[in-house]
């Protein structure tokens, strides 16, 4: 919602960065219908139940910091919900690239919850610590997809996690991606050719 709202330039209407200028009525109008066009496109975006709560508030602001308030108090549930979907996502039947996008789409919402404070002075230590991190990430991601893969994917499962180094989810799913393609090649009706 926030790129949303950045990219039709009414993103200072949540943040209190474009102020109700109280002298001029002319600027206090244009004011007022920006402000309820933000107003309706928050209403739109939330459910019905959430609607309710958000109903009475006037201003733009008012609604983005109920909001805020409503959500930063699920975030711990929200991520444990992720974790949780994220290893009991399966395959079942979908394509590998269905099957990716889905888990994909889990990883990007932990990601965006999971913020990691900037670092201002990098050295050698810290750039290490950081590789390592990611590294233990991107693994388990890897095992994460590994699990959810329909049975008919178990002999290629063993052989990827028998690679050294391990390969990335990306290159797993390109390797599982071409059995796939091998697979479907196979079970393609034989042609017979009649005299």
């Amino acid at each position: 919602m926030e790129i949303n709202l950045a990219a039709k330039r009414k993103f200072g209407f949540i943040t209190e960065g474009v102020k109700r200028d109280a002298s001029d009525p002319l600027k206090q109008e244009l004011w007022d219908t920006c402000n309820n066009l933000v107003i309706s496109w928050l209403h739109s975006s939330v459910s019905e139940q959430i609607q309710k709560s958000i109903l009475y508030l006037t201003t733009a602001r008012e609604i983005w910091v109920h909001l805020e308030s409503l959500f930063n108090v699920t975030n711990g549930a929200r991520k444990y919900k992720l974790h949780k979907e994220a290893y009991e996502t399966e395959q079942n039947g979908s394509t590998i690239n269905e099957y990716y996008t889905v888990m994909k789409g889990l990883w990007e919402e932990q990601d965006a919850l999971n913020i990691l404070p900037p670092i201002t002075h990098m050295t050698s230590e810290i750039d290490a610590f950081m590789g390592a991190l990611d590294k233990q990430k991107q693994e388990l991601r890897l095992f994460q997809f590994l699990t959810g893969l329909d049975e008919d994917y178990k002999a290629h499962r063993s052989q990827i996690l028998m690679q050294s180094p391990l390969p990335s989810v990306e290159a797993a799913c390109a390797q599982l991606q071409q059995k796939e393609s091998h697979k479907d090649v196979m079970n393609l009706p034989k042609l017979t050719l009649e005299s």
